[in-house]
């Protein structure tokens, strides 16, 4: 009998360059699992991805647009952010974040949002009434809000996952709202550095 040569399908080659083709693209995703990463690393990426679409926000239409503002007006929508300061209350609700969640954190939190929030209200009034003072309101809640920021993200930085960990439904709240307020607390600051000799001056 004489020896039978087995040739290659054309469509059997094609086939296996493109299974790895495909599985050299993929090596990748194999060595670099997104599901892997821990939720500390997926709240500073999301957090800072908010932070990074605020600065561009701020740099090309939020910035020149205030710029172009009576000061008042600036400080009017600088301090809009702030009203739903009082959201931050729900960490205090067993059902929004996890059971454990961290108590010294929640009590930082229980004592500064209704503090933000009542120092806001003279603030916003003393703007709607042009009265001098207003600046003097606004340095103290500036003030206020540098601090309260500094111990909260002090006290995040200190817990880490056990803290994140049991955000649960408040996450949303921390990786989207409580940047703007950051955000907003820094172009306040900003505007009373710059323009605050105008809240001087009755109008």
């Amino acid at each position: 009998m004489g020896t039978v040569l087995k040739t290659s399908n054309p469509r059997d080659t094609l086939a296996n360059r493109g299974e790895t083709h495909w599985r050299s693209s993929f090596a990748f995703f194999r060595l670099y699992n997104p599901a892997a990463m821990n939720s500390v690393t997926v709240y500073v990426i999301q957090a800072g991805l908010t932070f990074l679409m605020l600065f561009l926000l701020v740099v090309w239409f939020i910035g020149p647009y205030l710029a172009a503002q009576p000061i008042r007006k600036a400080m009017l929508v600088l301090l809009s952010p702030h009203i739903a300061h009082h959201v931050g209350l729900a960490v205090l609700i067993p059902g929004v974040v996890g059971i454990g969640f961290p108590a010294n954190f929640a009590m930082v939190i229980a004592i500064g949002e209704p503090t933000m929030l009542f120092l806001l209200i003279p603030c916003l009034w003393s703007l709607r009434k042009n009265l001098p003072y207003s600046w003097i309101l606004l340095w103290i809640y500036t003030v206020a809000g540098f601090t309260y920021n500094f111990i909260s993200a002090y006290l995040a930085v200190i817990l880490g996952s056990a803290l994140v960990d049991k955000l649960h439904a408040h996450w949303y709240v921390s990786v989207f709202y409580v940047p703007l307020l950051a955000v907003s607390h820094i172009l306040i600051l900003l505007n009373l550095l710059k323009r605050g000799n105008e809240l001087r001056v009755h109008a």
